[in-house]
């Protein structure tokens, strides 16, 4: 499940919430579903304060179940993604968060 809070100025709260389908493992997926949630729920009508999200009903990886796909060309991009991106937690744990970052989250500040 995934539940997005936001705070408008005013310091009122918004929350919304939905499932997953099918269950993922990517924070891809988790961030679009809650950028649709917002989206239906009317957040970008006015500036915003705050954001908090959630991921619920959370499973190990080895009791994690997958449904098979008719098409393997999207599974096997999706394998791909999934072992990007834990690469990218493994140099993280290694080397810290700022070790690699998404190029949208990068500060042009602090280029060199």
């Amino acid at each position: 499940t995934a539940q997005i809070s936001w705070k408008t100025p005013d310091l009122q709260t918004h929350s919304r919430q939905g499932s997953l389908e099918p269950p993922c493992r990517l924070t891809m997926d988790l961030a679009g579903r809650c950028l649709n949630l917002m989206k239906a729920g009317g957040a970008f009508r006015a500036p915003i304060r705050a954001i908090t999200v959630t991921a619920g009903h959370l499973l190990p990886e080895d009791e994690r179940d997958s449904q098979l796909t008719l098409f393997p060309k999207n599974d096997s991009r999706r394998k791909k993604a999934e072992q990007l991106e834990e690469t990218l937690f493994s140099l993280r744990d290694q080397f810290g968060e700022d070790a690699v970052r998404r190029a949208s989250l990068a500060d042009p500040k602090k280029q060199k």
